[in-house]
């Protein structure tokens, strides 16, 4: 099967480029994240990697070989996806330390604070919403974006 050593090589590619996007992701902490963030050229990499997975997976004749390649094919894909959101929870995570949301929120929830600085916690109160509001927002734009490369990868075919 010459058609799936360059698939081997693309999945050893693969796993190189998902280290280095771990690697760069376990030192996520509110020291470090100013200087910290997912490596752009490697997910622009992986994702192209993917995509010349799916189409050399694609172009194989045998349909059981096939199969197990586009099977593969979908792994990768869910595994840079579970990257995605574990960058974007440390993300949040460090955004919301910053502002001391996670600190009040471990106290007794949005404004559980025993203390008398009311307005504090109201401000901390929008600034979570804010927060929220964002990360929805993102949420929704990251699937649209997924729906239009879908389509696009869809109508190349």
């Amino acid at each position: 099967m010459s058609s799936s050593i360059p698939f081997e090589r693309y999945d050893e590619e693969f796993l190189s480029l998902t280290e280095q996007v771990t690697s760069k992701l376990r030192p996520l902490d509110p020291s470090t994240a100013s200087s910290t963030s997912l490596p752009p050229t490697a997910e622009a990499d992986a994702d192209d990697l993917l995509k010349q997975m799916g189409l050399e997976a694609r172009g194989v004749d045998d349909a059981a070989v096939k199969r197990d390649l586009l099977a593969k094919v979908r792994v990768c894909k869910t595994r840079l996806a579970n990257l995605r959101d574990d960058y974007e929870s440390a993300k949040n995570h460090i955004d919301r330390s910053s502002l001391g949301l996670n600190e009040d929120i471990e106290l007794g929830g949005r404004n559980g604070s025993n203390n008398s600085g009311g307005g504090r916690n109201r401000t901390n109160g929008s600034k979570e919403r804010l927060l929220s509001n964002t990360d929805t927002l993102q949420s929704q734009s990251d699937t649209l974006a997924n729906a239009r490369s879908i389509m696009a990868e869809t109508e190349g075919v």
